[in-house]
């Protein structure tokens, strides 16, 4: 089951986190959402199958101190094996549109060592994002695999 992390304030971050969700449920995938409110001290990031993070930008393309406790949790927990994705809703009025975004996937390519696939869309979700949102998840879907088959392949040379 992969796991959609989500911190929106205007609602924006949250409708793109559902239509990711649709997304992956038609290709097959189990997916629960959950918000960043509601796993404060109760979410072993390093124990999901896969990951999702969903945030708006804040500021100066900053990640929004909301997130802070997913933040400290990317960087305390062994996330190697977990498949991980970002994406993110901003406006493009803002010298650094989805910042965020572009700062949680530095610090997972940083603590994972692999580049999480990334979508940033303007706004509020349109219908046009619709096919953006499935090429994500096929995206997030590959990588997902790879990064699997890397760590089954991984223990199988530390058994040997």
């Amino acid at each position: 089951m992969i796991t959609v992390v989500v911190q929106s304030m205007s609602g924006n971050t949250d409708e793109l986190a559902d239509l990711i969700m649709l997304k992956l449920e038609e290709a097959g995938m189990k997916a629960e959402k959950k918000a960043v409110r509601d796993i404060r001290g109760n979410l072993d990031l390093s124990e999901c199958d896969g990951i999702l993070f969903g945030t708006y930008t804040w500021g100066n393309g900053e990640i929004p101190r909301h997130m802070k406790p997913v933040v400290d949790r990317i960087k305390s927990q062994n996330l190697t094996a977990v498949p991980c994705g970002v994406f993110g809703t901003g406006d493009s009025f803002y010298p650094h549109f989805c910042g965020a975004v572009d700062r949680l996937r530095s610090l997972l390519k940083l603590v994972t060592g692999e580049s999480a696939p990334a979508l940033k869309v303007e706004l509020l979700p349109q219908p046009s994002d619709d096919e953006r949102a499935a090429s994500f998840v096929r995206t997030y879907l590959s990588h997902y695999k790879a990064v699997k088959k890397k760590h089954v392949q991984k223990r199988q040379e530390m058994t040997r």
